[in-house]
């Protein structure tokens, strides 16, 4: 909870900075030209590897495998989603980072400490 608090802070002052200094680099036209185009390819991805990877979740459970990854990967697929259609540099490159499978693997060990630690303290419960 305290992280979202600190990101509904630091997120719009780190956006609004980042949209100054581009914005005076570049210039305004093409720095919102460049909003709407990491937008449009950021929604073009997760069409694409977003049905790959929850085409893949059936599979693997017919397989069965267990499907943890896949689940996490269609989770950080979500996130990255939102996170490129917001407006703002830092909130596209980290939602780009998320929806390509190199760095999205960067982030699995984080999420699944989260989860592990979720159950232990009971605010998970599995059902089998």
């Amino acid at each position: 909870m305290k992280y979202l608090i600190a990101a509904a802070i630091f997120l719009p002052i780190i956006e609004m900075i980042l949209f100054v200094t581009i914005g005076k680099a570049i210039g305004v036209f093409w720095t919102i030209g460049l909003i709407f185009l990491s937008g449009i390819v950021g929604l073009y991805v997760v069409k694409t590897v977003g049905i790959q990877a929850f085409k893949e979740l059936p599979r693997q459970m017919e397989r069965g495998e267990h499907p943890a990854n896949t689940v996490v990967d269609g989770v950080l697929l979500g996130i990255g989603a939102i996170l490129v259609i917001l407006p703002g540099f830092f909130t596209d490159l980290f939602g780009l980072s998320l929806l390509f499978a190199p760095t999205r693997k960067l982030y699995r060990p984080f999420i699944n400490r989260f989860i592990q630690k979720k159950i232990r303290k009971g605010n998970i419960i599995i059902v089998r």
